[in-house]
């Protein structure tokens, strides 16, 4: 019981620290990211689920949470004609 509660334990801090960094700046980098790049972090993250460390969500692998990521960004930046992003976009037909 005391090990399950530790894996447990562990896997949240996981998400908490190592997924939140990757995904705080994936709407920039990501689509920058080189096929290489992609192959790296899609490793970095299945040694880590076989380590124990994180057990990824089965309906999301991290390139559709940064997919997601993005596509909320973007929508964001289209609701809000004040957002600081909003002027690199072509202007808006009415």
């Amino acid at each position: 019981m005391y090990n399950i509660t530790r894996i447990y334990h562990l896997q949240i801090i996981f998400r908490a620290v190592i997924v939140a960094k990757l995904m705080y700046g994936s709407s920039t980098w990501w689509g920058f990211a080189s096929a290489a790049d992609r192959q790296k972090v899609k490793a970095f993250i299945q040694h880590c689920t076989r380590a124990g460390f994180y057990t990824p969500d089965p309906h999301y692998d991290f390139q559709e949470l940064c997919n997601e990521a993005d596509h909320r960004l973007f929508n964001k930046i289209l609701e809000s004609q004040y957002h600081v992003l909003e002027q690199l976009l072509p202007p808006r037909e009415l």
